[in-house]
């Protein structure tokens, strides 16, 4: 899309998007390309408009199978994500890859979004796949009025949550919901996030 290739050539990392109907990038092939990587991480802010984006992503092979692979203090909101993403790597998200924020003082911010992607992982071990994040790095992840309705699904797969899989930085909640399923190789380790937060 013009707006992945913008951005993954570090031109409007910084800038303002709105949708301005639903989206279905569903159709036809999967895609395996994400808004955003660790050389141009997306800074900006995407406002979905309260529309439905519809995803297929393939990624083989490749972390960060997410819409949005790499973020940096980006904010994105009023948006519902649907569709599926398969990977055999982990930090798949149903939004988020990697949260990379600057440092610890920067902040990342998903409001009034809902995730109803299905991810399908053949990683074998730790996945990290998050039903919003897969990995929070530095800084802060603040989730506002949010809630996971979809499904990771993996019978080699473990170590994967409703909202962040795998966290360094810090998350917070307000307001959310977790009423996704998770069916994954059992394993102790799992964080399976069945809470309302």
């Amino acid at each position: 899309s013009v707006l992945t290739n913008k951005v993954d050539y570090g031109t409007g990392v910084d800038s303002y998007y709105k949708l301005t109907a639903d989206l279905n990038i569903a159709e036809g092939e999967p895609i395996n390309t994400i808004i955003g990587t660790t050389t141009h991480p997306f800074r900006g802010h995407f406002d979905g408009g309260w529309h439905t984006l519809t995803i297929n992503i393939n990624r083989t092979g490749l972390i960060y199978a997410a819409p949005f692979g790499v973020v940096d203090g980006a904010t994105i909101e009023n948006l519902k994500v649907a569709g599926t993403i398969r990977t055999d790597n982990k930090f798949a998200g149903g939004i988020l890859g990697w949260v990379n924020n600057t440092d610890d003082t920067r902040e990342t911010h998903i409001n009034n979004c809902i995730s109803v992607v299905n991810i399908e992982s053949s990683t074998n071990g730790d996945g990290s796949h998050g039903g919003f994040a897969g990995q929070v790095e530095k800084g802060l992840l603040r989730f506002e009025n949010c809630a996971f309705e979809g499904s990771i699904t993996g019978d080699l797969t473990d170590k994967c949550a409703g909202f962040v899989s795998w966290r360094q930085g810090q998350v917070e909640y307000n307001n959310c919901t977790m009423a996704g399923t998770i069916s994954i190789h059992n394993n102790p380790r799992n964080a399976e996030n069945t809470a309302n937060f």
